[in-house]
């Protein structure tokens, strides 16, 4: 068996493409500076698609609830990974770029996708690889989605209670971030008088 990953719309790569040829030129982006003579040299991979998580969905351990909010895929420059780019796509809204970056989590990606491969359970079934993002806990994970189970890998770093590049079920992965939750949502941030 096997990952596969969603389809993501029919202009993202075109609009992914066209935004890192124009960057590659004109960006002062360390990364992006390794292909600005050859822009045609950035290869794009397989997008995978991002879904989004709250404070209160975590709390109801809830991961229906994430929402589908871009596509990311990883840029390559001579087979390594220099950035990620991002499309929204998020449900009936206009395909456009969002963002480039880089930093952890574009390796971390490549390493935990080549993790999961090796699993024993995605040997055996197919899954579809996504990305969750719980932006309020610092917490993005390669999500493997199949309709039996879900299986979250956290990417390094990641929040204090989950141990990067251990695989979780649902259960275990939001009974780990169940106090975190409750604590920033107990936290008032708004403005002192």
């Amino acid at each position: 068996m096997s990952l596969r990953t969603g389809k993501p719309p029919k202009k993202a790569f075109q609009i992914v493409s066209d935004a890192i040829q124009n960057m590659a030129v004109s960006s002062s982006s360390e990364a992006l500076k390794a292909v600005g003579g050859k822009p045609e040299s950035a290869e794009l991979t397989v997008p995978l698609k991002v879904y989004t998580l709250g404070l209160k969905d975590v709390q109801d351990n809830d991961l229906s609830k994430a929402q589908a909010t871009s596509w990311r895929y990883l840029v390559l420059h001579e087979d390594e990974p220099i950035g990620a780019a991002e499309v929204r796509a998020a449900k009936g809204s206009k395909v456009q770029f969002s963002h480039f970056n880089t930093g952890p989590f574009v390796e971390e990606t490549v390493r935990t996708i080549l993790q999961a491969e090796n699993l024993d359970d995605v040997v055996k079934n197919d899954y579809e690889a996504r990305i969750l993002r719980i932006p309020a806990l610092y917490v993005m994970a390669l999500w493997l989605h199949n309709k039996k189970n879900d299986i979250l890998i956290p990417m390094p770093p990641t929040n204090e209670n989950l141990t990067p590049k251990k695989t979780y079920s649902q259960k275990d992965f939001f009974s780990s971030l169940n106090i975190s939750a409750q604590l920033r949502s107990d936290f008032d941030d708004a403005p002192q008088d």
